[in-house]
């Protein structure tokens, strides 16, 4: 489906003059007024602000060119630019304009976008928050169906960098947007060198090379996926002694409860051979339903036992069910003159008084919200996060 958003261009607001940026000067702009700074790095810093000609707000991500140790983050930086302002794409956010100001001090380049409210998944899993199957399902087919449109752009559009904290999701309206494209590849543009971008235990063995192809972007949605699950960064797993390429979570999979199916889908997605990984997007879109499908139709099925199971968890139903079944067999043993019942009705009233002794396990409590899920919490830890941890120490 088309996206039907407005596209918007460069040229008209290139001119803006940006003011001296350094760390003490609250990245003020010329047509602009800073409201908070929303994330720095290393080279650069993002900037919540609002627009004085009409009050929108917008995110502006600036680069000092002076902190660059490489000409190629530059370069990178000016190739984020150049995509976003290609693309219109439901689930990028939009493009405003690129700001450069080389005679400033220090010198800034800058990349203007709307502004987003919402969480990245990263900012989720620091809150402790744990995803159900059927929400991580949803949310993986839906930056499928962004990477679809990136992949089918012409040229190409390779994000490489595909992890939780590029991840913005909106709870309210359950919708998710990738973000964050200063890793991004165009294949069908490729200049003499390689460049290694990406994120550890996010990118594809082929990126440790400098190389990519779309099925790196599958990769880092499997990594992403089984951070989900796990709340554990990939790279915390650890890579293979024999195939120093392959993560290690064969054994993460035998202590917490991952469904089999979705255990097969990370394997499929996680292969450190790009020709074993989904070809397509269609391809993993097929196979992601099909998985989907198979945990949904699990998850019910348990959802009802458990359902069943604190039923007659209840002492009164118990009661009843057991009364029912004691008149039932006298009944039957009045009506045929046969003792036979009666020693059956002995048997199974020790047998029920066993079952029922023994089962009295608190059944599971379903949470109603089934966007996520938070986990016991021990001395700062999850239940699924002690179990790996004791995984990752005895190893």
């Amino acid at each position: 489906m088309k996206s039907q958003m407005k596209c918007y261009s460069s040229s008209e607001g290139i001119s803006q003059v940006v003011d001296n940026m350094s760390e003490h000067s609250n990245c003020l702009l010329h047509g602009y007024e800073f409201e908070r700074k929303l994330g720095k790095g290393s080279q650069g810093q993002v900037w919540l602000v609002k627009r004085k000609s009409d009050g929108g707000r917008v995110a502006i991500k600036c680069l000092n060119i002076a902190s660059v140790k490489t000409w190629k983050k530059y370069e990178l930086f000016m190739r984020e630019a150049s995509i976003l302002q290609s693309l219109c794409i439901e689930g990028v956010v939009p493009f405003y304009e690129y700001i450069e100001d080389l005679e400033n001090h220090p010198p800034l380049v800058c990349i203007v976008q709307k502004f987003i409210e919402g969480q990245t998944l990263a900012d989720m899993l620091k809150a402790k928050h744990r995803f159900l199957d059927e929400s991580i399902y949803d949310i993986i087919a839906q930056v499928l169906r962004i990477l679809q449109s990136l992949h089918e752009h012409q040229p190409p559009v390779i994000h490489r960098d595909i992890k939780p904290s590029n991840i913005l999701y909106d709870a309210l309206q359950n919708k998710v947007m990738l973000i964050d494209f200063g890793s991004v590849a165009t294949p069908a543009k490729k200049t003499e060198g390689s460049t290694v971008a990406g994120t550890q235990g996010f990118m594809a063995p082929e990126q440790m090379l400098g190389e990519c192809t779309t099925q790196s972007d599958f990769y880092g949605l499997g990594a992403t996926a089984l951070n989900m699950l796990t709340g554990v960064s990939p790279v915390n797993l650890g890579y293979d002694k024999v195939n120093p390429f392959q993560l290690k979570f064969d054994e993460i999979f035998k202590k917490i409860n991952i469904s089999q199916s979705t255990q097969n889908l990370l394997t499929h997605l996680l292969s450190p051979q790009i020709e074993d990984r989904p070809q397509t997007t269609t391809e993993l879109q097929e196979t992601i339903e099909n998985h989907s499908n198979a945990v949904l139709s699990m998850n019910h099925s348990s959802q009802s036992a458990s359902l069943l199971a604190k039923w007659f968890s209840n002492p009164i139903v118990q009661t009843m069910t057991l009364l029912g079944i004691i008149v039932l067999i006298i009944g039957l043993s009045i009506a045929t003159s046969n003792i036979i019942p009666i020693i059956a009705l002995v048997i199974l009233g020790i047998l029920i008084f066993v079952i029922f002794h023994f089962s009295k396990t608190k059944p599971q409590t379903l949470d109603s919200d089934l966007t996520t899920r938070t986990l016991p919490c021990v001395n700062g830890y999850t239940n699924n996060e002690m179990i790996i941890q004791h995984v990752l120490n005895n190893r």
